[in-house]
């Protein structure tokens, strides 16, 4: 596909602060909105579009109030009104709305339409694993790129470091985020060819068929027969991924006699 056609295809990955609230106990605590001391935010986002190897990056370190994400809800906003096709793992649950919640919070305009293409759903679809989480999964492949461990920050310790102004802890947020774009962009890239839910021939003029993974190479692969018709099978050389013909080659007098 060229790249004045290709889709702008964009892999995010946010990090959020905590909600803090006054409880009584550890366990099983029903939070009353009045209990609420302030509410989460959005700490740091990494982004990276598919045709560019630079992960971006924009964090609360500098905020005098770090809980005023304004301006990197604008940023983040402002990268998906570019994107055609979003990314994400558990984003259409989780990142996506988080990011609208903010957006809406600051009373921003929104951002233009977009598809979403959540890892953890494409794989739910199509695999039965122990785990859909990320580190889970690119053990599971064997991804080059793989959720990154805690190094100095362990756990909690990081986000609650990053709130008290620890510039250490905010040097190791920044790693953690940015790999995990790196891991969901190579995971998402595995995934596509068991994805049916976006044709990106429709994303470029070109009057040639394309598979999802760029190559052009679809070789006929016989028939998908439906009740009412019958279609040309493609398959791709390169990823194995099926194509279906829209074209109806089942004769129209056929179609015309056979029973409901």
């Amino acid at each position: 596909m060229s790249e004045t056609n290709a889709p702008k295809i964009l892999t995010v990955d946010i990090e959020t602060a905590p909600i803090i609230s006054y409880v009584w106990g550890l366990r099983d605590e029903n939070i009353g909105v009045n209990q609420v001391i302030q509410h989460g935010h959005l700490m740091s986002v990494a982004a990276k579009w598919s045709d560019s190897d630079e992960v971006m990056y924009l964090d609360q370190r500098n905020q005098k109030e770090i809980e005023n994400d304004k301006d990197l809800t604008i940023w983040i906003r402002e990268l998906f009104d570019q994107a055609d096709i979003v990314v994400g793992q558990n984003s259409k649950r989780f990142d996506v709305k988080t990011i609208n919640a903010r957006i809406e919070f600051h009373e921003l305009k929104r951002y233009s339409d977009f598809r979403q293409q959540d890892t953890m759903v494409m794989c739910k679809k199509d695999f039965k694993l122990p785990s859909y989480s990320l580190a889970y999964m690119g053990e599971y492949f064997q991804l080059k790129n793989r959720k990154m461990d805690h190094a100095k920050f362990a756990g909690f310790s990081m986000w609650k470091e990053c709130i008290k102004g620890n510039l250490e802890a905010w040097a190791e947020m920044e790693l953690y985020n940015k790999q995990d774009v790196r891991a969901t962009e190579e995971l998402w890239g595995r995934l596509l060819k068991w994805d049916d839910t976006i044709n990106f021939s429709a994303y470029n003029d070109e009057a040639i068929n394309r598979c999802s993974c760029g190559s052009l190479d679809l070789r006929k692969n016989g028939w998908r027969h439906k009740n009412n018709g019958k279609f040309q099978r493609y398959s791709c050389f390169e990823c194995g991924k099926p194509v279906i013909d829209k074209v109806n080659q089942m004769p129209a007098l056929k179609r015309s006699e056979m029973l409901k």
